[in-house]
Parts: C-alpha cells; sequence; structure tokens
C-alpha cells in the first residue's frame, strides 16, 4: 500500500514522535531523481506527501545535483506529473554555482565575469541568468574562472 512506504513509513513506536517533528517543518527541499521520481515515474507517496503539505500550508522546494537541465525543464518535467510547481520552485547545482561565484566577488568589478564553462546549454543558460558570460572561449586568452558541470 501506498500509505506504507515512501515518506509514510514509520513503526508505530515514534509514529507520533514523528509526525510532532513534521508538523514543526515550514519548509521542505526535496530531492528529485530516486527520491521523488525515477526516470519519469512518480514514486509512490510522492503525490499524497506534497498534497499533505499543500493542505498544511507548507513550502516545498526541488533540489537536484544534476547540472545537466535548468529549473525551467525540471518544473516542466514534475509538472507533467501532475504537481504544478513554478521553475523558482527548482534550485539546481548549476544556480548554486553561479551563486556561490556571485557570493565570492567574480563577475562584479575588477573580478571577470567570463566563464569558460564545459556543459550544457541548460547550465550556460543558469550563468547567463546570474550575470556571467558562459559563451567565451579560451582561445587566445586565459579564462577568468573555469567550471565543468557542477
Amino acid at each position: 500500500m501506498e500509505s506504507e512506504r515512501g515518506f509514510w513509513m514509520m513503526s508505530s513506536a515514534n509514529s507520533d514522535a514523528s509526525l510532532d517533528r513534521l508538523r514543526s517543518i515550514k519548509t521542505f527541499l526535496l530531492d528529485l531523481d530516486g527520491t521523488f521520481y525515477l526516470g519519469d515515474r512518480i514514486l509512490p507517496g510522492s503525490l499524497r506527501f506534497i498534497e499533505t503539505l499543500r493542505q498544511t500550508g507548507r513550502e516545498f522546494y526541488f533540489v537536484t545535483n544534476n547540472s545537466s537541465r535548468n529549473a525551467y525543464y525540471y518544473a516542466e518535467k514534475i509538472s507533467r506529473m501532475e504537481v504544478n510547481i513554478s521553475p523558482q520552485q527548482v534550485f539546481t547545482s548549476g544556480e548554486a554555482t553561479a551563486y556561490y561565484l556571485q557570493s565570492m566577488g567574480f563577475g562584479s568589478g575588477a573580478k571577470s565575469a567570463k566563464l569558460f564553462v564545459a556543459g550544457t546549454e541548460y547550465l550556460k543558460d543558469d550563468f547567463r541568468k546570474a550575470g556571467f558570460d558562459p559563451d567565451w572561449t579560451a582561445e587566445g586568452a586565459a579564462a577568468g574562472r573555469v567550471t565543468a558541470g557542477c
């Protein structure tokens, strides 16, 4: 049964304590492939968990360490699985890397915003969105920063 698997698996000895702990959480970060879905198949309990979060007014965001696609791709994929979300509810490792570089001061002032990105167009889009120039090539010049995947 779906209620016996995934997010809802709890022993009777600790179910009250576990439910109390879950009730105290206001925001959930959910991994994607292998946790919420597997390939193109949503995992048992996933839809019910999202419904419960929405019914109880909790926020949730999806996170992934896969930098080959961007938040728009994942939001569309998840929406096809009957969970309507916006790209702002998805955070990829590509976005995390771009934000990290920004937080370290790269891309502003004297530090170059030019990057040589060894990755997909989706990954390059994440860096463009953050104000970097990921289309820069290293021919005849030294790159300000090099990032491969994320």
